[in-house]
């Protein structure tokens, strides 16, 4: 795998310092794609299935979840929406205990 050249590595002069020759060239790439954290809550249970198919797969979560996105978008659409209506029956609703049944 290649390696991407730095542009501050492109524009090295005798003129610059050190310190501002570093600071340029440690510089990340540009991404073409933008990233947005987001948080949500899982349970206990979700967190164990989410880790389970980590470990099996030895991707990161990241990679887990997107292709979890995947599989459903490649479903039709009447047996993603019986999962997904299943998992929200299944989850609990925040702010309330656990019903024991």
């Amino acid at each position: 795998m290649k390696l991407k050249k730095s542009a501050g590595l492109t524009t090295v002069t005798e003129d610059k310092t050190l310190k501002t020759f570093v600071m340029e060239a440690s510089r990340r790439p540009v991404s073409g794609s933008q990233i947005t954290r987001v948080n949500f809550s899982l349970t206990e249970n979700d967190i164990d299935h989410f880790d389970r198919l980590t470990l099996e797969s030895g991707a990161s979560r990241v990679a887990v979840l997107r292709a979890s996105l995947d599989a459903l978008s490649r479903l039709d659409e009447d047996m993603r929406g019986t999962l997904i209506r299943q998992a929200e029956i299944a989850s609990p609703k925040t702010g309330k205990p656990p019903i024991r049944r």
